[in-house]
């Protein structure tokens, strides 16, 4: 399981501050630098990783296919992030230029209960699922009850 605790910050998506070019991270952080490109069906991926010095620790890049640039900015940051989790990084700064905007907010267990519960159970079942509005009724009492605390909060 992948659990890499995510720095986030607001960074204005356009700008005076564009111009001012990369940064490293805080200090005790990593930064990790993603990138993506595209073309007909095919896309690369580029990660660079830093130290809060500024010095280079990492520089890859891989081929794939994929079916978007979108699937391709998720795939390069999927990458990253396993590759982050092997080494044993928990102190990850984020960063990519994908057009979409992204906003990732690390939150303790405690905040992500449902999410959580999905994953384990899956785990444990082996048991893929997909829950929407109009079949919340099968959905198991395991993640139900994590549901229905976190909207009984949300509605206080």
């Amino acid at each position: 399981m992948v659990s890499v605790n995510i720095k986030t910050r607001e960074v204005p998506s356009s700008g005076a501050s564009d111009f001012q070019g990369w940064c490293p991270p805080q200090q005790g952080f990593l930064k990790v630098n993603v990138d993506a490109a595209f073309l007909a069906g095919r896309a690369a991926s580029a990660m660079v990783v830093h130290n809060d010095q500024g010095n280079l620790l990492y520089l890859a890049s891989k081929l794939y296919e994929c079916i978007s640039p979108f699937t391709a900015e998720v795939e390069a940051l999927g990458w990253a992030i396993e590759y982050a989790d092997q080494c044993g990084w928990r102190r990850v700064e984020w960063e990519t230029d994908a057009k979409e905007e992204w906003k990732v907010n690390w939150r303790s267990r405690r905040c992500n209960m449902v999410a959580n519960a999905g994953a384990m159970l899956s785990l444990s079942t082996e048991w893929p699922f997909v829950f929407d509005e109009f079949n919340v009724n099968l959905i198991p009492p395991c993640i139900l009850n994590s549901l229905l605390a976190e909207q009984a909060v949300a509605a206080v």
